[in-house]
């Protein structure tokens, strides 16, 4: 698997599109205009975010004195731990949305696409895959999260079918983050 792909699919597996779709349905948006713009608005401040994070990577890493392939490892249980929640939960995360679209920001922005799994990945994946790759692959799943959670029909189906593509989303983070542990490991 070439490096962009990996990188793409771990990216993939923390954002879980699915998950993202049962939140953004569970906020009482007062029209359907309203609700694409906050999730338009959360795609593009948590991209912008992941972005920074990619390109600050180094410096922060620098200044923290710590090495990519230790953030790796701590990256990797970042991931693991969310990856356990997203398997495990018993259906979407109940947000304090508002119906508005500052609901972009929080809970759709922060902390359902920009979660602390994906900051770190951000961060790890850019110091070690370089930021152009990082940024690109983040930006790709972000708009694919927004795609999904725009389509994803209104019904009780389409929602069991969500979650259990979100909990397997989230067992495929597991998997992923424990590779990455167990790569941080090796190059320790």
């Amino acid at each position: 698997m070439s490096d962009a792909l990996r990188v793409l699919t771990a990216f993939f597996a923390v954002v879980n599109p699915a998950s993202v779709a049962l939140v953004a349905g569970a906020i009482r948006f007062p029209d359907e205009r309203t609700r694409r713009a906050a999730i338009a608005i959360a795609t593009v401040f948590a991209g912008g975010l992941a972005a920074l994070a990619a390109v600050a990577a180094d410096a922060i890493l620098d200044g923290l004195e710590i090495e990519p392939e230790t953030f790796r490892i701590a990256a990797g249980a970042v991931m693991a731990t969310a990856g356990v929640y997203a398997a495990l939960r018993p259906g979407a995360l109940t947000p304090a949305g508002q119906g508005s679209r500052a609901d972009g920001l929080f809970p759709l922005g922060i902390p359902t696409l920009l979660s602390p799994a994906m900051l770190v990945a951000a961060m790890s994946y850019g110091a070690d895959e370089g930021v152009g790759t990082a940024i690109g692959a983040a930006l790709v799943v972000f708009v694919l999260a927004a795609a999904t959670a725009i389509a994803l029909p209104a019904g009780r189906a389409p929602k069991l079918a969500a979650d259990g593509i979100a909990r397997l989303t989230g067992a495929l983070l597991v998997v992923l983050s424990v590779a990455l542990i167990v790569d941080g490991v090796l190059a320790v």
